[in-house]
């Protein structure tokens, strides 16, 4: 199994972002009476999906994803990644490119990175 890269240290400070959504299992219709009727989509449990970035990334980082989003071939294949909030290893994918934003300034070049994952 793949594993995703281990950035610089101080790219994961303490400004960096982190949320979490869980998914809905549910089918919910609306009858004419305005009631709903529920059940469950399937038996599977929610997962959940993750958002974070890490706002001043190295330009070394930057690299390092670039070469591990291609090596993942992009969505497709899952990979283990530790989520340093949660402190447990999770196997996602994916679930939209990464975002690579510019905010260094002179010779510092620096990078607001961010990235989204699927529990798989």
């Amino acid at each position: 199994m793949i594993t995703f890269p281990t950035l610089h240290p101080e790219s994961l400070i303490a400004d960096s972002t982190y949320s979490e959504t869980q998914s809905d299992t549910s089918i919910v219709e609306e009858m004419d009476g305005g009631y709903e009727i529920s059940r469950p989509l399937h038996t599977r449990p929610p997962t959940s999906e993750i958002t974070f970035s890490i706002p001043y990334a190295k330009d070394s980082d930057k690299t390092l994803l670039k070469e591990f989003w291609a090596s993942t071939k992009g969505r497709s294949e899952m990979f283990e990644w530790y989520n340093f909030m949660t402190e447990e290893t999770l196997i996602v994918r994916f679930a939209e490119p990464i975002t690579y934003n510019y905010v260094g300034f002179g010779e510092s070049k620096m990078w607001e990175i961010t990235i989204k994952l699927k529990e798989v």
